[in-house]
């Protein structure tokens, strides 16, 4: 075949791969795009519904919230109402629609949470820790120990004294001749090292007479000593 021939095929075969090429890249383009249209309607198709689906909801809310409202309105009328319709069924002097709410009074040494919870100003944690605070000492014998216990400030402890009470209930005491470190320290008028010092007061042969006997512990002052005056007992048992 002469070389011209050749030449002639070479190109008419490299024109054929080529134009095979632009079409095969066509072709994928067409599904490319095609594929990406169908996931377009999709996406368009859900976000509809979702739309539909919010709106559904928001009217079932709107009319919850009417019908709601409509009821309430019926079953508590005005007080304007009510007090037309009192002064008109009755010759007696107005009295007032809603009564004061009654001010209750607790015993500070016998009430719970669930009785403090209703003093203004003492909620769940407050009310936890002074419950808490009180079986640490023993019991309370001054209402101006309530100012001892954290989170509770002088103006709510002075609001609270109207409605607190202090009963005769005897306080839980120490006997320092023969409590423990361990009881001794857990009291909140001691720390650990008075704790101490009174276990080894004694344990070097001295005896607690009086609660004045306690000065001859350096680390004792006598505002503390006055603080848990209360709380020893120097009975022997």
């Amino acid at each position: 075949m002469p070389r011209s021939n050749r030449i002639a095929l070479l190109i008419i075969a490299s024109i054929i791969v080529a134009i095979s090429v632009v079409l095969a890249i066509r072709l994928g383009k067409t599904h490319e795009t095609s594929k990406n249209e169908n996931l377009n309607n999709e996406a368009q198709q859900l976000i509809a519904q979702q739309q539909t689906n919010d709106s559904l909801r928001r009217v079932s809310y709107y009319r919850k919230n009417k019908n709601y409202h409509a009821r309430k309105q019926k079953s508590y009328p005005s007080v304007e109402n009510d007090v037309v319709a009192h002064s008109s069924t009755t010759n007696q002097p107005d009295k007032p629609l809603y009564p004061s709410k009654k001010k209750l009074t607790f015993d500070l040494n016998k009430a719970d949470t669930l009785d403090l919870e209703q003093l203004y100003g003492i909620g769940p944690t407050l009310a936890r820790r002074i419950v808490r605070y009180r079986e640490r000492l023993g019991g309370f014998y001054s209402i101006e120990q309530l100012k001892e216990v954290y989170g509770l400030d002088v103006q709510l402890v002075e609001r609270l004294s109207s409605q607190l009470t202090l009963s005769d209930t005897p306080l839980r005491t120490l006997n320092p001749n023969t409590a423990t470190l361990n009881e001794l320290k857990q009291h909140p008028y001691l720390d650990y090292y008075q704790a101490k010092a009174i276990v080894t007061f004694r344990q070097q042969g001295g005896k607690f007479h009086s609660s004045s006997d306690l000065l001859k512990i350096g680390l004792l002052d006598e505002a503390t000593i006055r603080k848990i005056e209360p709380y020893l007992s120097f009975i022997e048992t």
